[in-house]
């Protein structure tokens, strides 16, 4: 066959036949809407019960008070009932801990990987990123180990790492 990329054929690559494209004849679309049954089902079958969301606001309210419980309920801090569920789960200390970053207005899922799935030394730099951009600012300040990382990025970033940069190079008067 002829078919050609860069001068090499499509077996010369080490790709063989060309496949089928998958998602095209009436065969793919049932399997498609097969599939989307399957994942509308199992997403009913994982949201947690009235009984488990209710004792999950019960130890809320027990380890951080009536006001941050009724914040809850009322789903201002923590919008889906499985991640009140998983709120809850938490130990003490890392639910007062990750309390105060809701009260700033951070998502369930930042507060969470920033408390309980901290990046260590041993992570790449990927990581650090990631974490930064789900953090949903321009900007994002961690510690990881005995280092402190400021993270911006965007269009302001530049203007923003300048205002740093003058910020730490201010003399310090004890």
């Amino acid at each position: 066959r002829e078919d050609r990329f860069h001068g090499s054929t499509s077996e010369e690559l080490g790709y063989g036949e060309r496949q089928k494209i998958p998602g095209h004849g009436p065969r793919a679309r049932a399997f498609e809407k097969a599939a989307s049954k399957e994942a509308a089902a199992a997403n009913k079958q994982s949201l947690p019960s009235p009984v488990a969301i209710e004792k999950a606001l019960a130890r809320i309210k027990a380890i951080l008070g009536n006001w941050f419980y009724a914040e809850v309920k009322a789903r201002n801090l923590i919008q889906k009932s499985e991640e009140i569920v998983r709120f809850a789960k938490l130990t003490d200390a890392q639910m007062r801990e990750i309390g105060p970053l809701l009260k700033r207005g951070w998502t369930f899922e930042s507060a969470f990987q920033e408390v309980v799935e901290r990046l260590t030394a041993d992570d790449e730099i990927r990581a650090l990123h990631t974490r930064a951009v789900a953090n949903g600012e321009k900007w994002y300040l961690s510690s990881v180990g005995n280092f402190g990382h400021i993270v911006v990025w965007g269009a302001e970033k530049d203007k923003t790492l300048a205002k740093v940069q003058e910020t730490l190079a201010k003399p310090h008067v004890r």
